[in-house]
């Protein structure tokens, strides 16, 4: 047993081993589409093609509203449309292949889950966000023990603001794609104003028309348990698959560095424990958990 004198010591060498226990909440990314990506739409013949070409948006969006829903949410028990929360559209994905590829999946195991031996991408539905469209800070709702978190992947198509603003355990992080990538998705170099009296002005309005962004997806995966929101979109159409994040059932004991931390804190503790000075008369000792782990484990 240690010796009564250590006591501090030892406490001193839990909270470093606490404290030096980081796991990430979100990762992002992008991968470049094998092909374009076609969206079947109930009652329509012709498919939504993405990349979307920035002058055909209005039309191919009339069509894409017409076959969605509006946008519920989990409200306690209920599932409920409030616009004052949630002003967006949804319809189910069909006619096309959403496959994640494994290097993602990969990436985002290692950064989120780096214990699980491997994850799988669940496509959930299509969001719609058009302008002034917005989701107020949720949280996920969890539909299973091995359901850990949520991707969602940004299809290429001309719109301005939407951020997804991300938050949890006092760190935030802000996912912006309408800003850092400008000039992929609106073909412009930056938010551009246009006076009567520029001779170019017509030209480069009919530029933009006809410009198409690059076959790039871009992605945000996070915890469950994180808050987030959708910030208000102020042109075009922000469009999204929703997809659920699932880890495997069975942690592998022999992955990364992640589980090296574990084991020192669980090794701290037991220090403590085989200490008969600490707590003599018994009591409670532990530290608050920051994700929402399986009751399981």
């Amino acid at each position: 047993m240690a010796a009564a004198g250590t006591r501090p010591e030892l406490l001193d060498v839990l909270g470093r081993a606490i404290d030096g226990i980081e796991s990430k909440y979100m990762t992002q990314g992008q991968w470049t589409m094998p092909s374009s990506l076609k969206l079947t739409l109930a009652a329509d013949d012709t498919p939504i093609t993405f990349p979307m070409q920035r002058g055909a948006q209005p039309a191919e969006m009339a069509r894409l509203h017409k076959a969605a829903n509006p946008s519920p949410f989990g409200k306690g028990k209920e599932t409920v449309v409030d616009e004052s929360v949630r002003k967006a559209h949804e319809l189910k994905p069909g006619g096309f292949d959403g496959t994640v590829p494994a290097e993602v999946l990969e990436k985002v195991r290692g950064e989120l889950v780096p214990d699980a031996t491997s994850i799988s991408a669940k496509l959930h539905k299509v969001n719609v966000y058009e302008k002034g469209g917005f989701f107020a800070e949720h949280r996920d709702t969890p539909r299973s023990d091995t359901h850990f978190g949520s991707l969602v992947v940004l299809l290429p198509s001309y719109h301005k603001g939407g951020a997804l603003a991300l938050s949890h355990a006092g760190q935030s992080a802000t996912v912006d794609w309408a800003r850092t990538a400008i000039r992929d998705l609106t073909g412009e170099s930056g938010y551009s104003y246009y006076c009567s009296w520029d001779p170019h002005a017509e030209a480069r309005r009919a530029q933009e028309a006809a410009h198409t962004p690059s076959a790039t997806l871009r992605y945000a995966a996070f915890f469950g348990d994180a808050q987030h929101s959708v910030c208000p979109v102020t042109d075009g159409s922000r469009i999204t698959l929703a997809y659920e994040l699932y880890r495997d059932g069975t942690p592998d004991p022999a992955s990364d560095a992640l589980l090296l931390r574990a084991e020192a804190c669980r090794a701290a503790f037991a220090a403590i424990a085989d200490d008969a000075s600490f707590m003599p008369g018994g009591g409670h000792l532990g530290f608050e958990c920051a994700h929402l782990y399986e009751e399981k484990e």
